[in-house]
């Protein structure tokens, strides 16, 4: 009888326990990703505007914290803002 190779044994051994969680890795990586998209789409009504502000506040502290030196922080912070809602 020739010896058996590795390439035609049986998967119900222990390499067939790598092939399954290989498997069911691959499709927990797919559905986590898909919950997350669906997760960010059903929250980007909340998601977007926080995102906008928290961008405005990196693009506006430079000329806020120029103002300040001159009328104040809340003035300046008055200031940007009132600037912003007219552009």
């Amino acid at each position: 009888m020739p010896p058996v190779s590795c390439a035609t044994q049986p998967k119900n051994g222990p390499g067939a326990m790598d092939d399954t969680s290989k498997t069911l890795r691959r499709w927990l990586t797919f559905a986590g990703c898909v919950l997350v998209v669906v997760v960010l789409y059903w929250a980007q009504t909340v998601v977007v505007p926080i995102a906008l502000a928290i961008l405005l506040t990196f693009v506006l502290t430079p000329p806020v914290t120029w103002l300040e030196r001159w009328i104040g922080r809340i003035p300046a912070v008055l200031a940007m803002v009132t600037l912003v809602r007219r552009s």
